[in-house]
């Protein structure tokens, strides 16, 4: 049964139990008490909780959906890169693709955001690309290598089209 002490607070059998430990099991006590509290701070101030940070990924965000409307082929590769460069921006995740953010150790406590992050960003890109051009860069799984494979096939192939175009217009003259 509790008991009431003078100010007023019931006193139970833990509270008990409380008061029959010593100083050092006290200490022990408040610094484990203090660790988890610290745990705690360092969690809700990770990375992937906040709205600045690259690895921070919108509840509402959706792999499956993409993020722009236009569709690289063999001819468009600046106006979808444009396009796409836009929507990551939008998305703070530029730095996955322009190789600034580099893929951590397994043992890192940032690689398991990092994975999240570069999935999302390779779906998105691979949802944007036509057919033949997924089907020849399905197997590449950084967003970074993607990135730059792309930009390394078509953006030259869209330079001989401009260059063309231009000669075309000279002779238009």
């Amino acid at each position: 049964m509790a008991e009431e002490n003078p100010e007023g607070f019931n006193r139970s059998s833990s509270g008990a139990q409380l008061g029959s430990m010593d100083v050092h099991q006290i200490a022990s006590f408040l610094n484990q008490l203090s660790t988890l509290q610290a745990q705690i701070s360092k969690a809700s101030s990770s990375p992937i909780s906040d709205p600045a940070s690259p690895y921070f990924i919108h509840p509402g965000e959706s792999s499956g959906s993409p993020l722009i409307s236009i569709t690289l082929n063999t001819n468009n590769y600046h106006s979808w890169s444009r396009a796409m460069l836009l929507a990551l921006k939008s998305k703070n995740k530029l730095k996955f693709i322009d190789g600034s953010i580099k893929k951590p150790d397994p043992t890192d406590a940032l690689f398991e955001a990092w994975e999240r992050c570069n999935t999302f960003i390779v779906l998105w890109i691979n949802l944007s690309l036509s057919s033949e051009i997924s089907e020849s860069v399905i197997w590449n799984n950084v967003a970074s290598d993607l990135w730059r494979d792309l930009e390394h096939r078509y953006c030259q192939g869209d330079r001989f089209r401009v260059a063309e175009l231009e000669e075309e217009m000279y002779q238009m003259r």
